[in-house]
This record gives structure tokens, C-alpha cells and sequence, in this order.
């Protein structure tokens, strides 16, 4: 990106695409013709599959992730070290957004067909450094359509004892398009992949410390120099610092996965339950396996991880089920070890009970103490007791107390709200089931 000064223009918002599309001169894969895209899109996958079964046992800890947005696109600095950088920050990126990062890169990466597909599918978009105004038009796009952007500004590798002079491109960028910019600061990755080796080092492990954004209105109040200089003295900090995160800082960023994992589980769940596919639940996986990065002993996350397995489980054709049962027992039994009265332990194991079959521990006097203990442990976790009535409803009717299940559905939601929307879902599955169990016969 270019050194060039502080852009004068005032911040203006990203420009979409009239028609939702993409600009069709763009180099990037999700632009290209649908054959190609299908290559690119394996290739992608392959890569991203390589990367997890060498690579992971390398990566030490990613640490930040509340600081991201919730959805791009946003600009991403980070100081340069290694080819590792790229591959660290794009694997943090598509297990907390679920897409792909997009890298500028020199066109003298592109050289033949292979290397050149090898770079597409990644998320590498061409550029030219001697064309700026190139550059800046290829990027420009990507982040009109929404794509998250990771630019080095250091604009070549250090040699990991200081940070090189940042550039101006990344930060003129955000400031014009009215993006958010968050700093990231990487460490040891250069250790893991040095220069001129195509295998990582054996025993090395790398780190990412992703820090509080910077937003449009920050380059409003103190202009690009200052934002640029400020960001840099914030990344030296960090890499200087003996102790770039902490077991707190670690904590934070587990709990909020954790948080993020809930919310997704949840509105699976208002769907109904019983709707839950295990392609529906790989966000929360993607999630599991960050935290496994942040705070791998947080309960919190191990919780939600427990409840998407049981899902899972659920929801996996019938001869595969076995296959699955051990590790659904074993989270189940680690989860409840830590805290024996969890409601949502005890909901998935009640959904487990309910609706599995006999041949594999499916057991309906089983489910209804599971949600029975949830129900009643509900209120002590500052946890709305009706997000398990309907289930604790089912279970009492399929134990032959029809009477008390209408009473509890009853009692809980004669004058339940109807906003937001979530609430509204839950009212209308209650009554469904209300409608049910008063047309059944005695």
C-alpha cells in the first residue's frame, strides 16, 4: 500500500452495488465464472482442511475476538512476520464470521496457473504496488461488497525485533470508505514459518492479540496521522509486552464465544427443536474450536459445545448415532462434574431421552426428571423458565400427565409478550402444543 499522506476527503459511507452484484473486473474468486468457482471453492476447502490438520497444533492463542464487528466489512493491520500471518488471521476470520479473509497481493505471487488458482481460492487478490490507484480501486470494491480486508502496513515482512514504518494505504482506506479498522498484533509466527521454509518448525506455536477497533468517528475526531501513529505505538506494545495476553484476557474472549455460541443455539431452538439439522449447528463448532484457542478449559463454552453435539447427535442418521454417543456422554458427563444443576446440561440430555430411541438410552421417564431439573434450576442461573416449559410440557405428556403439562403451559404463557419476534416464536409453539395435547384423546 502507498506511503502517501493523509487523504483531505471527508469519510464517505461504503457504496453498494445497485443490483447486489459484484464488479465482474474484480480478481477475486466469488466473481469469477460458476465453473471456476467450483474449483476454487475445493481448492479452498482442501487448503482450509491441510491448514487445520498441520497447522492448528501450532497456533498457542487467539485472543481479542470481542473486538471484532459483528460482520464486515471492516479493514484489518497486523504486522508482517511470515507467510504464517496470513494463514493464522484468515483461519480466526472464518471461524468467527464464517467467511473469507481478503489479502492484497503482490502480482509476482500469480506465476502459473497452479500457484496462481492456489492464491484465488485463499482469498489473495492481485494487485500491482507501483499501480496505487489500481490498488486502491481493487480494494475499494471488496469492501463495497461487504468482504473483510487484511492489509499489512508495514508493506513487507520484518524480521520480528521491530515494527517497520507503517504505510498510509490501509488507514486512508478506512478513513474514506467509513469502515472500522481493527489492529492485530501477531507473534512468533515467524518462528513457525520462517523465511525460505515450507514446513513449519516443530514445537513453535504463534499468537494473535486482536485489539479495540478503530471507527469512522475516531478519524473524524483525530485525523489519519494520528490514528496511524497511535495504532502503531498500540501493536509495539503489545509485541514488547512479556506478557502479551493474560489467563483474564483469555477468559474474556472464551466467554464471549461462548455468548456468541448461545445466542446461535438459541435460535435454532425457537425454531423448534426438532428442525435442528447438523449443518444448522456449524457455526457453533467453528466457535468451539476459536475458544480452543482462547481459554481451552472455559465451562461456559464446553456448555454450549455439550449442547450443539447433543444436536448433533439428534439429528444424525440413525446408524451413524452410535458413533456419536460416546463423545455426547463424555461432554455431557465432564459438563455436569463442573456444575451438577447446568439447566442447559440438563435440557439436551432431556432432549436426548425424549427423542432418541430405547436401543441407544433413549428413556421418557429419563427426560422428564432431565427437564424437570432444568425447569426448576432455571430461576438460580437468572435464566427465563420458560425457554424449557414447552420441552418440560412435552415430556410430562409423553409420561402420561397430560393435565399437569397443560397446566404448566398455561400458567407460563397466558400472558407471555409477543415482541420481539423470538418470543413471539416460542408463544406460537406453545400454543401449537397446547392445541395438541387438548385435541388428543384422554
Amino acid at each position: 500500500m502507498s506511503n502517501q499522506q493523509p487523504s483531505a476527503r471527508p469519510a464517505r459511507p461504503v457504496p453498494r452495488p445497485a443490483s447486489g452484484g459484484t464488479s465482474p473486473d474484480l480478481n477475486a474468486d466469488y466473481t469469477a465464472v460458476p465453473a471456476k468457482c467450483m474449483v476454487l471453492r475445493a481448492i479452498y476447502r482442501v487448503v482450509t482442511w491441510l491448514f487445520l490438520f498441520f497447522m492448528r497444533k501450532h497456533i498457542d492463542r487467539i485472543v481479542g475476538l470481542e473486538h471484532l464487528p459483528e460482520k464486515g466489512p471492516f479493514v484489518i493491520v497486523a504486522n508482517h512476520l511470515s507467510y504464517m500471518d496470513d494463514f493464522l488471521l484468515a483461519h480466526a476470520i472464518r471461524l468467527y464470521h464464517g467467511e473469507k479473509l481478503y489479502i492484497p497481493t503482490n502480482r509476482k505471487a500469480f506465476k502459473g496457473i497452479f500457484r496462481s488458482w492456489l492464491h484465488l481460492a485463499c482469498g489473495a487478490v492481485e494487485i500491482d504496488p507501483a499501480d496505487r490507484e489500481g490498488t486502491y480501486r481493487a480494494l475499494r470494491r471488496l469492501i463495497a461488497d461487504g468482504r473483510i480486508v487484511l492489509v499489512f502496513p508495514e508493506g513487507t515482512r520484518s524480521d520480528g525485533k521491530a515494527l517497520l514504518p507503517f504505510k498510509f494505504g490501509a488507514f486512508n482506506l478506512a478513513r474514506e470508505l467509513g469502515v472500522p479498522l481493527v489492529p492485530v498484533a501477531l507473534l512468533d509466527t515467524h518462528r513457525v514459518l520462517p523465511k525460505c521454509r515450507l514446513w513449519p518448525v516443530k514445537g513453535s506455536r504463534a499468537s494473535a492479540v486482536m485489539l479495540p477497533p478503530v471507527l469512522p468517528a475516531d478519524f473524524e475526531r483525530d485525523g489519519v496521522a494520528a490514528v496511524k501513529a497511535r495504532c502503531r505505538e498500540r501493536l509495539a506494545a503489545v509485541l514488547e509486552s512479556e506478557a502479551p495476553w493474560n489467563a483474564e484476557a483469555a477468559q474474556v474472549t472464551a466467554r464471549h464465544l461462548a455468548a456468541r455460541a448461545e445466542h446461535l443455539i438459541e435460535d435454532l431452538i425457537e425454531r423448534g427443536p426438532e428442525t435442528i439439522r447438523w449443518t444448522d449447528l456449524r457455526p457453533v463448532f467453528r466457535l468451539v474450536e476459536l475458544a480452543s484457542h482462547s481459554d481451552p478449559g472455559s465451562h461456559e463454552m464446553q456448555v454450549q459445545q455439550f449442547r450443539a453435539w447433543g444436536f448433533r447427535l439428534l439429528s444424525a442418521p440413525k446408524p451413524l448415532a452410535p458413533l456419536l454417543l460416546p463423545r455426547f456422554r463424555a461432554l455431557g458427563a465432564c459438563a455436569l462434574r463442573r456444575d451438577p444443576h447446568q439447566p442447559f446440561v440438563h435440557y439436551v440430555h432431556g432432549q436426548f431421552h425424549l427423542r432418541a430411541p430405547r436401543i441407544i438410552g433413549g428413556s421418557p421417564q429419563r427426560a422428564l426428571a432431565s427437564f424437570e431439573e432444568a425447569y426448576r434450576s432455571a430461576p438460580s442461573y437468572g435464566i427465563d423458565q420458560t425457554r424449557f416449559s414447552i420441552s418440560y410440557a412435552q415430556a410430562l405428556a409423553r409420561n402420561g400427565r397430560r393435565q399437569h403439562a397443560l397446566h404448566i403451559l398455561h400458567r407460563d404463557f397466558a400472558d407471555y409478550p409477543l415482541h420481539p419476534t423470538r418470543l413471539k416464536r416460542r408463544a406460537d409453539r406453545a400454543g401449537a402444543l397446547v392445541q395438541r395435547l387438548q385435541d388428543a384423546r384422554p
